[in-house]
Order: structure tokens, then sequence, then C-alpha cells
């Protein structure tokens, strides 16, 4: 994850370099990238030690994944940026954004990917209940 924030923030060197006058200012940020990445660990160390079934495990890492993206977004150090549901942008269903904002659709990004690995271990339940929000999100396009 800290190399994700690395890719995904980029331009945070560039303009911190900029506004330090500094030509390696871009080096100022370089913490941040590490302690982004460590919340991500600490979300994989706690679902970890506490969730013993490997399925059950990754619908936690889902759901951990939704709560983190959260949590960025508060306080006076926000940092919003790089959410999952990005990723939806040039579909049309980003427009369902307007119902249940962005983690909303991080939330529709990551129930996917937790439903696909559901799928592969012949559970329907929670892969069928993602397909309607997909349709559901689809038809209200």
């Amino acid at each position: 994850m800290t190399a994700y924030f690395a890719v995904q923030l980029w331009w945070l060197t560039q303009f911190m370099a900029q506004l330090s006058g500094l030509p390696w200012g871009g080096v100022l940020v370089l913490p941040l990238f590490l302690i982004e990445g460590g919340f991500w660990a600490l979300l994989g160390w706690l679902v970890a030690r506490a969730v013993r079934d490997p399925l059950a495990r990754v619908w936690a890492l889902a759901g951990g994944w939704v709560l983190l993206e959260w949590l960025r977004t508060l306080g006076p150090l926000a940092f919003p940026w790089s959410g999952l549901g990005a990723t939806l942008l040039p579909t049309p269903l980003s427009q369902t954004a307007d119902v249940w904002g962005a983690l909303g659709l991080s939330l529709l990004v990551v129930i996917t990917a937790a439903s696909l690995v559901s799928l592969a271990q012949r559970r329907w339940r929670m892969p069928l209940l993602t397909l309607l929000l997909w349709v559901g999100g689809a038809c209200t396009v």
C-alpha cells in the first residue's frame, strides 16, 4: 500500500518541491506514504488475528478497506484521495455516487472482489446480492 500511495500521489512530491523551494523537497512526503501503508498493514494484522475462517477474512478485509477509506476523510489532516471507488469513474455506474457517495462506490468494488472469492468457493448468496447491486446501479443510470 505504501507503493500504491506513492504512485497515486506522485503529484504531491512535485507540489512539495515547489512549495518548499527545494529541489529535494519532494522527499518530505515520503513519511506520509509510509504512514498510509502502515494503516493498511495494521488492518491486515488485526484481521489476521481476529478472523480465522479464510472466507470471513476476505470479507473482513473488504469491510476494513472501506472503513479505512472513511477514516482517511476525517479530522484536520484528512487525506481522502485515491479511494478505490475512483476506479468506477470511467463507467456509467459512477453516477450512483449521487446516492451513496464515493465510499459507496468503494464498497461496491470491494464487495465485488470478495464476492468473486465467495463464488470460487461455491458460495452464492453474497455474489447474488452483489450482482443485484450492480444491476440496480446500472438501472438507475
